[in-house]
């Protein structure tokens, strides 16, 4: 019978492998002690970098504010110059020239015709934008509706039409002609008159209508009022304020 007897003590025992696990232990808790420090040590680096840039860029936003807000205040002043300029020229673009109604008067008036008054003035209108012309398709041939649509037709007839778009604000132009006419033909020169308005081709482009409101026969007890006194009016197409 074979029999071991092991005279070490606990203390004096050995690991019998190339490192003792008391040493790997060891070894792990102090790498992971450096990692640690070194992770720690990088982020105050970091920290201490992101606190740096931030007060050069502080310091760098204070000095370019004030240059901002004057370049808002600049661009802002721009917008309102471009919004007036854009309105002065709808303006311009929807005025009546004084010099081509007169031209165009002076050559339709009769000699035996005289003005006592000569008025413009003009009304703000709301009117539709016009629509742009389209190519006409092909109309499709009927086609009979399903069953099932029949109460979507009912309710689309119900809800009425489609409510419309605001209208464009545009300028028209009353102009009104008083004044005389002499001779003893004189209401025939007054009709031709208001035909010449209504069909010249300068004024034609330009006038929506044109109406004899009054022709009355001046009393002939004074020799300068015989003759006839009319009441024209003149009313402009509107004109689109763009």
């Amino acid at each position: 019978m074979n029999a071991h007897v092991s005279l070490l003590r606990d203390a004096e025992r050995r690991y019998q492998g190339p490192v003792s696990q008391a040493f790997m232990v060891r070894g792990a808790l102090a790498l992971l002690a450096v990692l640690v420090a070194g992770l720690g040590g990088g982020m105050i680096v970091r920290h201490a970098e992101v606190r740096q840039r931030l007060r050069s860029a502080q310091e760098e936003w204070s000095r370019t504010e004030p240059r901002y807000q004057k370049l808002l205040a600049v661009q802002g002043e721009i917008a309102r110059n471009r919004a007036l300029l854009t309105e002065l020229d709808g303006w311009k673009t929807a005025r009546l020239e004084g010099y081509f109604l007169l031209s165009a008067l002076q050559e339709l008036v009769p000699p035996t015709v005289q003005f006592t008054r000569l008025g413009v003035r003009s009304e703000i209108v709301l009117v539709k934008e016009p629509e742009a012309e389209k190519p006409k398709e092909p109309e499709a041939p009927a086609r009979k509706a399903p069953a099932g649509k029949a109460g979507d037709a009912a309710a689309a007839e119900k809800a009425g039409p489609k409510s419309e778009a605001p209208g464009l604000p545009a300028r028209k132009y009353i102009v009104n002609i008083n004044g005389k006419a002499v001779g003893e033909r004189a209401e025939e020169e007054v009709g031709q008159f208001e035909r010449a308005l209504r069909e010249s081709p300068v004024l034609e482009p330009v006038f929506e209508s044109v109406k004899l409101l009054n022709l009355s026969r001046a009393s002939s007890l004074q020799e300068q009022d015989a003759g006839s006194r009319f009441e024209l009016e003149c009313i402009t197409a509107p004109r689109i304020i763009k």
